[in-house]
């Protein structure tokens, strides 16, 4: 017992210790962006960006995000606020981001600072704007919370799968996206039903609308450099309004390790769905000939969508060649095909409604058994165990959990009253 609580306090001076405040700036502007080729005149960008940067902090840190409203494209909507999409607000619900439930919004050349303590969760999660359909326009993007790194701690063990991959950087963060060439205000606004069909999709910011008259080209699609023999985590986002995408590595098994941020029991796939707003993590081994090769994510919920990246082995001493063999295709139900033509109303777009009502179709989600070599086997999501690494781990009671959490808890009520909100 005594070991037990030596090695508790031991665990929660590591944690203070090594905790950080980790600090972002983003700014929220208009401006002119052609992520599948086709030029949108005004989108709603983060640091000039779509999608917006990368967030990234260790487990038991705090976030410190400051949010500076630049917005001035009346034809869209000019206030903003941010939802942090997958992380747990303890005492904390007014930094959530629902604009009109948690905080009122952030109007045009005002700012409002987030202040998240992460305390003990790690994974993979996103960024929205949540006041309206905002998010479509292109507010949206990554963040990534690693795992607390000590070799003292014992009420957390670090990444279970640690051993399964060598590479887990800002690199091997894959963003999905639909994509749409017009506005989410002017869509609405119509009342029609088949413009809220994304005009195509992108991965990490590039896609292509016709990929039958675009190159597939470093300059055209998002490009992930690979060296032979080495094990990369895949960390793949679904910032989706609406698309769901059907994702693989063509040649590549995945080992799916994690979803939704919690870490799962390996499970090896050809490829797996991934709604709108999920997200996955997967590994997959560099060990097919250098060359190039598809990263596919045809779209499950709508017809003839599509959207690839490149993946390039950095061994091939040749120049580049586009991959061989075609990009994967999805074919969707008649189900699919009739909820895009039907006339009774537009509801609502983003990823709640859109995503309940797309687990409802008869989309191609059936399992698929491995009978020969050439079977492609699909994730099912029925069969994904969360991880059991606390077994075996007898110091790592619940107990242990609360007390390491309430450090950040405790001091999450002395860093509220240096909030500025202008």
């Amino acid at each position: 017992m005594a070991r037990s609580t030596f090695l508790v306090s031991v665990s929660l001076f590591a944690s203070a210790v090594l905790a950080r405040t980790v600090e972002y700036n983003l700014k929220i502007s208009n401006g002119k962006i052609a992520p599948d080729g086709v030029e949108r005149k005004s989108a709603t960008l983060v640091n000039g960006m779509y999608p917006g940067p990368l967030i990234k902090a260790n487990k038991g840190d705090t976030l410190k995000i400051n949010v500076k409203n630049q917005l001035k494209d009346a034809s869209q909507l000019l206030a903003t606020s941010i939802h942090w999409h997958g992380l747990h607000q303890y005492r904390n619900a007014d930094d959530d981001g629902p604009a009109f439930v948690t905080q009122c919004p952030i109007i045009p050349e005002h700012s409002f600072t987030y202040t998240i303590p992460l305390g003990g969760q790690p994974g993979t999660y996103w960024y929205h704007s949540h006041i309206g359909t905002q998010y479509v326009d292109g507010l949206r993007g990554p963040i990534v919370i690693c795992e607390f790194s000590t070799t003292i701690i014992m009420s957390h063990p670090e990444d279970p799968h640690k051993d399964l991959y060598d590479i887990d950087n800002h690199e091997t963060v894959l963003t999905l996206g639909d994509w749409y060439h017009n506005s989410s205000v002017a869509i609405e606004a119509s009342g029609s039903i088949a413009l809220q069909q994304p005009d195509s999709a992108t991965i990490n910011g590039k896609g292509r609308y016709d990929p039958n008259t675009m190159p597939a080209n470093p300059d055209t699609l998002y490009t992930l450099k690979v060296k032979r023999g080495k094990r990369y985590r895949l960390r793949v986002i679904n910032t989706s309004a609406i698309a769901s995408f059907l994702f693989g590595v063509q040649g590549h098994k995945c080992t799916v390790i994690a979803s939704d941020g919690t870490p799962t029991e390996p499970y090896t796939v050809d490829q797996f769905n991934i709604l709108a707003a999920q997200r996955r993590d997967c590994v997959f081994t560099a060990d097919q000939e250098p060359g190039t090769y598809w990263i596919d994510a045809p779209l499950t919920n709508v017809a003839n969508k599509t959207v690839q990246a490149l993946l390039v082995y950095e061994d091939d001493p040749r120049p580049y060649q586009p991959p061989k063999g075609p990009y994967k295709t999805c074919s969707v139900s008649e189900d699919v095909k009739k909820y895009w033509t039907h006339r009774h109303g537009h509801g609502s777009m983003g990823h709640g409604g859109h995503r309940a009502r797309s687990r409802g179709l008869s989309i191609s989600h059936q399992v698929v058994k491995r009978q020969t070599n050439t079977t492609l086997v699909t994730l099912d999501e029925t069969k994904l165990a969360v991880c059991d690494y606390m077994h075996g781990q007898s110091l790592c009671t619940d107990s242990c959990l609360a007390v390491e959490r309430q450090g950040p808890l405790q001091s999450q009520s002395t860093g509220r009253a240096n909030r500025k909100n202008t």
